[in-house]
């Protein structure tokens, strides 16, 4: 209940409310997924990369076909300079969703030493 009226403040744009919610939602339960990835993202927005990382190194770790949370980590670890744990978690992000377009542009940046495509 917490994790969906957390998600109902972040898409009416009560974002503090929202982290709020997410942050007791995972007191309750550490393993929701969801609560997790999106509190790792308004912490994101909200300079946070290092928090956010955990969040979702912590949540890919345990669902590694949650595609948006591996390349959220991807794209954290490579804001940070962490280009090659970008690549892990962008190749890992592959075995379990291989037709996604998103990524294969991601890993391809990520080869050539950058964090994002052209």
């Amino acid at each position: 209940v917490l994790t969906h009226f957390a998600y109902l403040c972040q898409t009416r744009g009560d974002l503090n409310r929202a982290i709020e919610l997410y942050e007791r939602a995972l007191a309750a339960n550490a393993n929701q997924a969801t609560a997790a990835t999106n509190l790792g993202v308004l912490y994101a927005n909200r300079g946070k990369l290092a928090a956010s990382l955990v969040l979702w190194q912590r949540v890919f770790d345990r669902n590694p076909h949650l595609s948006e949370t591996g390349i959220n980590l991807g794209m954290g670890l490579c804001a940070q300079g962490d280009v090659a744990g970008a690549k892990r978690a962008f190749e890992r992000v592959m075995m379990y969703d291989p037709d996604s377009g998103q990524t294969k542009r991601l890993l391809a940046a990520v080869a050539a030493g950058r964090c994002r495509p052209d």
